[in-house]
């Protein structure tokens, strides 16, 4: 295997075993050198920092999944450009169109409110028996066709 393909292939499954599999520990063990640069501002840097961050979005949104839809590998670069749809659902009490002022709200809702105008889809799709026995998912492919324009 060419080296720019061994990169590409390495980078998906770290991506494939730290999100989907939910290993953080493991994958770090097995992809990522004596340190480790993390880039997200939500997480701390370094290897424990990065393992305790993906435990704990493992234990708080089971069934979570990214799909890697394109790679660029140039040198010992490598992208991955994934759905960057998250498919989450709320188990707190939410108030979107006030903000959840309310002290029964969660706590990060009420530290940084999400407010919208009303709660209408931002597209509907029709969702048929067919579909669902096909295995095909008509929203998923939408929001891909919308986030390829």
């Amino acid at each position: 295997m060419e080296r720019l393909d061994q990169n590409r292939q390495n980078a998906i499954d770290f991506y494939e075993m730290m999100f989907n599999a939910c290993e953080p520990r493991r994958a770090i063990e097995r992809f990522v050198g004596a340190h480790y640069r993390q880039h997200n501002p939500h997480v701390v840097d370094g290897k424990e920092g990065f393992i305790a961050y993906f435990e704990r979005m493992a234990r708080e949104y089971p069934g979570k999944e990214v799909r890697v839809v394109r790679t660029v590998a140039e040198g010992d670069l490598v992208v991955l450009e994934n759905t960057g749809a998250a498919f989450l659902y709320g188990r707190e009490r939410h108030n979107y169109i006030t903000g959840c002022p309310e002290d029964d709200c969660h706590g990060s809702i009420r530290r940084n409110p999400i407010r919208v105008a009303n709660l209408d889809p931002d597209f509907v799709v029709d969702l048929g028996w067919s579909d669902y026995l096909a295995g095909r998912d008509p929203w998923i492919e939408r929001a891909l066709e919308l986030s390829a324009e």
